[in-house]
């Protein structure tokens, strides 16, 4: 559990829990329940989605720094011409292709390649 200033005090409140994304078991613990998800990576999307599917009241992201959210899988896209039909996963798009060429400034600074 990282070290958050406060958290202790919140862990004492009635009907509040506090968990670490590693203790979470059973998609019915947060059924019903206001969720707050402290991280936005991988793992704070998938209880995101597990709260969501499970109902719960509310579900909040927090992010430190921004985040950026692709869909799994995409349908009927096309790049260069060529168009994927079936249900191309994000992983098969992610190359490295111009990450140790070189990049002109302005896009570099303008983060267009992410």
């Amino acid at each position: 559990m990282p070290t958050i200033p406060g958290i202790d005090r919140f862990k004492t409140l009635p009907n509040k829990e506090v968990m670490h994304s590693s203790h979470h078991k059973k998609r019915s613990n947060l059924s019903g329940k206001k969720v707050l998800i402290m991280g936005t990576g991988e793992t704070g999307m998938d209880l995101a989605y597990e709260s969501i599917k499970a109902g719960a009241e509310e579900v909040v992201l927090c992010s430190r720094g921004g985040f950026l959210s692709f869909p799994k899988v995409l349908n009927n896209f096309t790049v260069f011409g060529v168009t994927f039909d079936g249900n191309l996963s994000i992983d098969g798009l992610i190359t490295n292709l111009f990450e140790t060429t070189y990049v002109h400034r302005w896009v570099s600074m303008s983060h267009l390649r992410w």
